[in-house]
């Protein structure tokens, strides 16, 4: 999940990089929401790569609404529930993370 969602999060990011060369390209860009169905905890990998694309986010000085990522997790297995529930209450995700 971790490699997926980091390919993901890079070319959604470069795209705000492009898109800041030209500020009313910059102006008319939405929002991303990143959905990831799930079920099974996320990895170390995927932390990881939330981390850095939240850093590269502030570094390019973008909005903090300009990229969120849900998880919602598929079936009941408590194991993911509280996994997702940590990643969730990560002080570092506030702005940028949801679990469901």
């Amino acid at each position: 999940m971790g490699a997926r969602l980091e390919s993901v999060l890079n070319k959604i990011i470069l795209q705000l990089e492009q898109a800041k060369c030209n500020l009313s390209d910059y102006g008319q860009t939405r929002p991303t929401s990143v959905v990831v169905l799930t079920n099974s905890p996320p990895s170390n990998h995927a932390t990881k790569a939330i981390r850095i694309a939240e850093q590269r986010l502030k570094r390019g000085l973008h909005h903090p609404n300009a990229v969120g990522i849900q998880f919602v997790q598929i079936g009941d297995d408590t194991v993911v529930e509280k996994a997702l529930q940590r990643l969730s209450q990560d002080p570092s995700f506030v702005s940028f993370l949801w679990a469901s």
